[in-house]
């Protein structure tokens, strides 16, 4: 993939993929999809945990999210995903956080906390296990009823991840 944003291409297609592996069982779809985590597991920044538009950079929330929802569908579809992987990303989101329990993100660590980027956390938090009752996730969540979807701001962005963190 080339251009500014192959991460998010990179993470799409991977999470496509990993669908597709996941619903069909087609083995078709394995040796593809274990090229493509392969390589996203190759991008993640080693310190930050994060991922960014090329493989290897400090990192930014909304790249790291598609590539984590990627990396999860592929491990609920059988693919390995190395325990320190999840372990990094539970770090870029300790980056990016702030509030009294750190549950609201920011799109770099330098940045204030935004709604969007706080539902993509929050997402990103539960897809790795975090528990429900876990204070982060309830100051993301309560938060996150302060910014209900309005026709008049339309953001699909983050209706998108705010209501996957819902559904989750």
């Amino acid at each position: 993939l080339r251009g500014p944003g192959k991460m998010y291409s990179q993470g799409i297609a991977t999470l496509a993929l990993s669908e597709a592996l996941g619903m069909s069982k087609d083995p078709r779809l394995r040796e593809p999809v274990e090229r493509s985590v392969k390589f996203v597991l190759e991008a993640q920044n080693p310190s930050t945990g994060g991922w960014r538009y090329a493989p290897g950079q400090y990192g930014d929330t909304s790249s790291f999210g598609w590539q984590l929802m990627a990396l999860k569908s592929a491990a609920l579809a059988g693919i390995e995903v190395p325990t320190p992987t999840w372990e990094r990303a539970r770090g870029w989101l300790d980056l990016v956080g702030s509030g009294r329990h750190r549950g609201l993100a920011s799109y770099l660590p330098t940045e204030a906390a935004t709604p969007t980027m706080t539902a993509e956390a929050l997402a990103c938090r539960l897809f790795l296990g975090t528990p429900l009752d876990n204070p982060a996730v309830r100051e993301a969540a309560d938060y996150l009823l302060n910014y209900s979807p309005q026709w008049s701001r339309q953001n699909l962005y983050y209706w998108y991840y705010g209501t996957l963190a819902n559904f989750q």
